[in-house]
C-alpha cells in the first residue's frame, strides 16, 4: 500500500524488572521480573520503518501445536 519493502529485522528479548508504571498496567507488584521484547524492521534502504516494544508477565508460556 505504501510502497515500502521490508528487507530485514531484529528482535531482542530480555528479562527486566518491571517499572512502577508498567506494574500498574499489568496489575503486578513493582520490581517483579518481566520479559521485554523489542522488534525492529528496516526497509530495503536500511531505514527503520517499524518499532515494537512489548512487556510480558512471567511466566510467559507459548503453546506449540
Amino acid at each position: 500500500k505504501f510502497g515500502i519493502n521490508l528487507k530485514h529485522g531484529r528482535e531482542i528479548i530480555v528479562a527486566i524488572l518491571v517499572s512502577d508504571e508498567d506494574a500498574a498496567l499489568l496489575d503486578i507488584k513493582r520490581a517483579e521480573p518481566v520479559i521485554l521484547r523489542k522488534r525492529f524492521h528496516y526497509s530495503e534502504y536500511n531505514q527503520p520503518v517499524l518499532y515494537m516494544e512489548s512487556i510480558y508477565k512471567t511466566p510467559f508460556v507459548i503453546e506449540l501445536r
